[in-house]
């Protein structure tokens, strides 16, 4: 019964059929398509960056980022999600109806003060205490933090990931690792938001170190059945399809 009802959880996910508007057509530009059946050991899926574990097979690494790509798609068009804390609690939403079951953390965002020091390198030991054990996808996400001012900032992957992070007045980027712990998927979340203000561009790659920075902070443990994501996997992809083309991307640096 519990996978009759995925399916049709799946199917009323409130997900726009793509249409590749003019300011589509030029992320595809700079956004290749990546393969979701094939996909590296890091991606940015939306506003969320990935760090796969090596022992989450290719399959289930292609239900992880459509579970996130579908719960931001969905967050992203909702009317009531009408500032940062509802769209977190719709993605969220989206999420625990894929079966997605949250074992540690929460929503509560704690504030954060730091002086003299770059935005990204700021999060760096935030990032490293919430993934915890994941050590081969954290360090993955945490060498791509680290490498973001020795690479172009118009690459794909930082482009869709800063485009992807703006909402309402503020920036929220997502971490996640997700790998195979016990029989199950466990997907560790760090949030990092800012407010935009006059830097809403490019937040990250803010080269001051001579100001105060303020930003709130979030971390959220899930896991879930691998044999239920990997069961879902034929119904997402077709539900997204022409969805992921410029919302999924490849972490190359």
């Amino acid at each position: 019964m519990l996978l009759e009802e995925l399916s049709t959880f799946i199917d009323e996910l409130p997900i726009p059929p793509s249409i590749k508007t003019t300011e589509a057509l030029g992320a595809a530009e700079t956004t290749p398509s990546i393969d979701t059946n094939n996909l590296p050991q890091g991606i940015v899926s939306g506003s969320t960056m990935i760090g796969f574990e090596p022992n989450l097979s290719e399959e289930l690494r292609s239900s992880v980022a459509l579970c996130l790509t579908a719960a931001q798609k969905v967050a992203n068009t909702d009317s009531v999600a009408s500032s940062p804390d509802l769209w977190v609690q719709r993605h969220q939403m989206v999420l625990e109806g894929l079966n997605w079951v949250t074992t540690a953390g929460g929503d509560v965002y704690t504030e954060r003060s730091v002086s003299n020091i770059a935005v990204h390198k700021a999060i760096i030991p935030f990032l490293t205490a919430a993934f915890g054990p994941s050590a081969k996808a954290a360090s993955l996400i945490i060498t791509a933090i680290e490498q973001l001012q020795k690479i172009e900032e118009d690459k794909p992957w930082i482009t869709l990931f800063e485009r992807e992070s703006r909402r309402f007045d503020i920036s929220e980027f997502r971490f996640a690792t997700a790998g195979m712990e016990s029989g199950n998927v466990v997907l560790r979340f760090a949030a990092a938001r800012f407010l935009a203000k006059q830097e809403r561009l490019q937040i990250l790659f803010f080269k001051k170190n001579d100001i105060d920075v303020r930003f709130k902070l979030a971390s959220r443990t899930m896991t879930a059945n691998p044999d239920l994501l990997e069961s879902m996997n034929v119904k997402l992809k077709s539900k997204l399809e022409g969805a992921t083309d410029d919302f999924i991307s490849s972490l190359d640096f």
